[in-house]
């Protein structure tokens, strides 16, 4: 494939995706559905940031994951996004990034989103390390296949200490992907869809995307910011601020200000990042990858046992505040329904790339056949190294 061929396929296939990824309306309430804020700034998004994660300087990707969307009942995570945290990560991880995941919790207990997104992955045979004080130096010592793991107080509850951790993982990161949490709007104030106050409960990640003079960042790095978001009030989503105040209900007390380099615009967060694990599996193999697209892609297997332990340890669909295997009111098998057409769009796409089938390989990842057998694993490959556990 000439570098020409290569360039037209790569944007054709991403613009495939792309379509898929907004040919649901969604339920959130938007004049024209998921799609006004794609036509608005969405287009071509997907392969800018599939082409920037791939790139030989993107060694260190941090996720944000874990979002607080019903503030009348407790736990208030949602259960759309950690089963794309999962997803990205084991792509990124099998193409050679580093992955660090990084969620919020409570000041006295981790029932905010932590205790829901960890056990949900840990169930999905992720193998994570939990630390307390990450830095580009100690992030060396944990290999590739294991996902540093890092959880940071409330809004309510944050202080200096929280600062230089945070800065710390900044530093450590070439690329930061937040994947649906919400973030501040224009007067600092973090909203969920119905204009409920949720700022207590977030996390200053904002920082991440601000960057504030008072830090004490490394002067020659920048890191690239991306976001995965459906209604406008995702941190990251300020690009599409005018459009989210025009044609989404409460758009003008809702919307997010803070503007990331990349916004990846889907029907659900987790839905985005399967999409984008695809693009990331069309681009690698075509460039010449040896390795399975069935191996890099997300299967429902895994998804189905994280969406499963979420609604277990107390997550709640974000519109319905119910504790149901939904995903902003889409039913569990109709998420399985749209993975298993992402799954076979992309081998479609590669069969006609290369004029021969991509075969499912031996070398992926395992999924669990079953919970127990999960738990017996992750209780082995989870290393702990807090001092306050």
């Amino acid at each position: 494939m000439t570098e020409h061929t290569h360039n037209s396929s790569a944007a054709a296939w991403s613009q495939q995706l792309e379509e898929l990824l907004v040919r649901e309306s969604g339920h959130h309430k938007i004049k024209g559905g998921v799609r006004t804020l794609y036509e608005a700034g969405g287009k071509g998004q997907l392969l800018s940031m599939a082409e920037t994660l791939l790139s030989p300087t993107t060694k260190v990707v941090a996720i944000l994951v874990g979002s607080a969307n019903c503030t009348i009942m407790w736990p208030p995570t949602d259960t759309d996004g950690p089963g794309g945290a999962f997803a990205i990560t084991r792509t990124l991880q099998r193409l050679g990034r580093q992955v660090v995941l990084v969620t919020g919790k409570s000041r006295f207990a981790n029932e905010l989103n932590h205790e829901q997104v960890f056990e949900a992955l840990k169930k999905a045979n992720l193998s994570m390390d939990e630390c307390a004080d990450l830095t580009a130096a100690t992030l060396k010592d944990i290999p590739i296949e294991t996902a540093a793991y890092v959880k940071f107080a409330c809004q309510r509850n944050w202080t200096e200490a929280e600062d230089v951790r945070l800065q710390n993982v900044y530093d450590a990161a070439d690329f930061i992907l937040n994947l649906g949490r919400p973030g501040p709007g224009e007067e600092g104030e973090t909203r969920a869809h119905d204009r409920a106050n949720m700022t207590a409960f977030d996390s200053a990640f904002k920082f991440f995307f601000t960057r504030p003079e008072r830090f004490a960042l490394r002067p020659d790095h920048v890191a690239t910011t991306a976001v995965i978001g459906e209604l406008g009030n995702e941190l990251g989503m300020g690009g599409l601020i005018s459009c989210v105040k025009e044609n989404v209900e409460y758009g003008e007390d809702i919307g997010c200000s803070v503007q990331a380099d990349f916004t990846l615009v889907a029907t659900t967060a987790n839905w985005g990042a399967w999409g984008l694990s695809a693009m990331l599996t069309l681009l690698s193999i075509a460039s010449g990858e040896k390795i399975s697209a069935d191996s890099l892609l997300p299967d429902v297997v895994s998804q189905k046992l994280i969406l499963k332990t979420l609604v277990e340890e107390g997550a709640r669909c974000g519109l319905t505040w119910t504790r149901d295997e939904i995903i902003d009111r889409f039913e569990s098998e109709e998420n399985w329904k749209f993975l298993n057409e992402l799954r076979q769009l992309t081998f479609s796409l590669l069969e006609s790339s290369q004029g021969q089938k991509s075969l499912p390989s031996s070398e992926k990842i395992s999924t669990p056949a079953s919970s127990n057998l999960v738990d017996m694993t992750m209780s082995q490959n989870i290393r702990n190294t807090r001092a306050d556990s």
